[in-house]
């Protein structure tokens, strides 16, 4: 036979152990029962989740993938509207160039392209106050993590052309000899 290890059987014990911790049977209540009447401090086997914290990030990602998801179908909507948009200003167009002959022929058609412009304006304007609208609402959810980059960016100096061109190769070598050596 070959040779059998002495207390061989610590391992199978801990890995019973880990198992035991995992499920937080009430096995580890009525320790802790037994623990309290002998005096003896226990240490909870498993971790409570947290309340408040996380939920309230969880809602804020709800709420941010639900902003995501109109701005998505809100973009969707205004190609639609554009599209729909075009084809009108090319009938009106067409409406605009067969006019040639009559009294008030050069009237309608400069009446005809204000109004074209008109209508392209119109929506163009829409399309930027719902977008801005929507885009508005992200920004505030995504506040904080906004404000943050905003303050790294402003830590950094710009440096001007002219202090470039004043280091020259030797003084850099001079500066950083340390480094190399």
């Amino acid at each position: 036979m070959g040779k059998r290890r002495v207390g061989g059987n610590s391992r199978v014990l801990r890995k019973k152990k880990v198992r035991g911790a995992k499920k937080g049977s009430c096995l580890d209540s009525v320790a802790a029962v037994i623990a309290a009447a002998r005096g003896v401090k226990t240490v909870p086997l498993r971790m409570k989740k947290m309340t408040g914290h996380k939920r309230s990030g969880k809602r804020d990602q709800d709420v941010f993938a639900a902003l995501r998801t109109e701005r998505s179908k809100l973009l969707k909507r205004q190609a639609a509207e554009r599209m729909v948009l075009k084809e009108h200003t090319r009938e009106l167009e067409a409406r605009r160039q067969r006019i040639r002959k009559g009294e008030d022929a050069k009237m309608e058609r400069r009446e005809l392209g204000k109004y074209i412009r008109q209508l392209q304006k119109e929506q163009e304007e829409k399309h930027r106050k719902e977008l801005g609208a929507i885009e508005e609402a992200i920004l505030l959810r995504t506040g904080k993590k906004a404000s943050n980059k905003i303050c790294q960016h402003e830590e950094w100096e710009d440096i001007d052309d002219d202090d470039e061109e004043g280091v020259g190769e030797h003084e850099l070598h001079e500066m950083f000899a340390h480094l190399t050596t």
